[in-house]
């Protein structure tokens, strides 16, 4: 399939283009994609521009029942969404949630559009005064390829139904899926203008994506990928005075108390280490044991892991092979300087195939190795052994990420007390790492970026408060 730019209200295929290829050890192409040239950039944003102009002045009833359209065209759409992940190497129970997750979230944006629009204030100066939310403007999205039916579906619909115009910026591993979410906000009545989709050559993806930030139309940016790129994102948007979402990486963390069920804990922690192969920014990456339990936890994985990896699901290859063997290199590197192979096996990795990767639990990982502060993205997770859950936070909070943190205990006000003084987006009591529904606000603090997503907290994001006064 050729997959398009779709900015200024066409289709255009370019001369300029890249190839999307596939997960599998042959990685044959699956689409071809056009590629927007630093000579458009200009008229993509006074397009923007002007495509903000035209949804914001609209009535909110007109964008609700637009959006609503919307929703039924993407649940028609949704083989042909399953398809897109599939192809990718997201396995199947993974695909069902990202086109569930992408219907129910603009659902739920929708529902919050009927929302408080603004508040009469106190005033001694002036006979009257309000405020009202406005949107900021045109926004730069920008998408990972990892979850891309609710990574991407959050990044676009959220602003857009804030009452602002989406220049979407895809993942060049994962494009299909936001070339079909644009699409059908087209056909629902979205004016064309008002959300484009364009795809940059990668390795002119840092000079575009910031000529795009500098340009005067853009007003916000968002984006969810690794602490290395928003961290560059922040700095040239801090340059231009402009506002940034960010969705960051990291590490994520689960606290196993004494008196935790530790079969439930042991599934649970598993499930969040190695689901979609690691490939998950909510990933337990850090599993801390309490010494009580700490055998007792052990032998219940040795058990558990398995039958759970008994599923095909957990030997699909990574997304590509330089994926694969970064986090190979990792476990190599913790290996040799006297980590302990806690469960699973070395994979011999074809440095000329993306061959699969096996899952692996470490133990007696240190601060010397990369793989204690390095995010993995893979199916792997590291055991600690601690004594004391009160120093163990403390640790934890002077650890650069915080965006979730599980924890496991049967007494649930002493775990909702640490889990108030833990440094961390989300914590999770008697739950996985990995968790994001519609309703709930999501993101990170410290390294793993700040903002939040989901409901009427992603609407705030794309806003901004005027005051009104008047007086006769």
């Amino acid at each position: 399939m050729k997959i398009p730019l779709l900015v200024n209200g066409q289709e255009i295929h370019t001369d300029s283009h890249y190839s999307v290829r596939s997960h599998t050890e042959d990685e044959k192409c699956l689409h071809i994609t056009s590629c927007l040239s630093v000579d458009d950039i200009d008229a993509v944003c006074d397009s923007s521009q002007e495509g903000f102009e035209q949804w914001h002045l609209m009535k909110v009833s007109e964008r609700i029942q637009i959006l609503r359209r919307a929703v039924e065209i993407l649940r028609q759409k949704k083989d042909e969404l399953m398809e897109s992940m599939s192809e990718l190497g997201i396995p199947p129970w993974f695909c069902h949630f990202n086109t569930d997750q992408l219907v129910h979230q603009l659902e739920e944006y929708v529902n919050q559009m009927n929302g408080t629009y603004g508040e009469v204030v106190r005033s001694e100066m002036s006979d009257l005064a309000i405020t009202v939310n406005e949107p900021v403007g045109p926004v730069l999205a920008i998408a990972p390829w990892n979850a891309p039916g609710v990574l991407t579906g959050r990044t676009v619909c959220a602003p857009l139904a804030a009452g602002c115009s989406v220049i979407l910026k895809t993942s060049e591993l994962s494009p299909k899926i936001g070339y079909i979410l644009v699409k059908a906000l087209h056909e629902a009545g979205v004016p064309p203008k008002s959300v484009q989709l364009v795809h940059f050559q990668p390795e002119n993806n840092p000079e575009f994506v910031t000529k795009i930030i500098e340009h005067r139309s853009i007003k916000k940016v968002s984006f969810t990928g690794s602490t290395s790129t928003g961290r560059q994102i922040a700095a040239v948007a801090a340059m231009n005075l402009k506002p940034c979402i960010l969705e960051l990486g990291g590490k994520n963390y689960a606290i196993i108390e004494s008196d935790a069920n530790l079969e439930k804990a042991v599934g649970a922690v598993l499930w969040g280490s190695f689901a979609h192969k690691g490939q998950i920014c909510m990933t337990t990456d850090k599993v801390y044991v309490h010494e009580d339990v700490y055998e007792d936890f052990l032998g219940s994985l040795q058990q558990i892991a398995p039958k759970l990896l008994e599923d095909p699901d957990y030997h699909i290859p990574q997304r590509n092979r330089q994926f694969t063997v970064r986090i190979q290199n990792l476990i190599d590197d913790a290996l040799q300087n006297g980590a302990k192979l806690i469960f699973g096996n070395r994979s011999e990795i074809d440095p000329f195939k993306n061959t699969a990767i096996s899952p692996v639990v470490l133990g007696d990982v240190t601060s010397s190795m990369r793989l204690d502060t390095a995010e993995s993205f893979g199916p792997l997770v590291t055991v600690y052994k601690y004594n004391d859950a009160a120093q163990l936070v403390r640790k934890l909070n002077k650890e650069p990420y915080g965006l979730k943190t599980s924890i496991w205990s049967q007494n649930i006000l002493r775990a909702q007390k640490l889990a108030h003084t833990i440094e961390s987006g989300g914590v999770n009591i008697n739950g996985p790492t990995v968790y994001d529904e519609p309703t709930v606000p999501h993101g990170g603090v410290k390294e793993s970026g700040y903002g939040r997503f989901n409901s009427k907290w992603g609407l705030q994001e794309f806003s901004y408060i005027k005051t009104i006064t008047m007086s006769e």
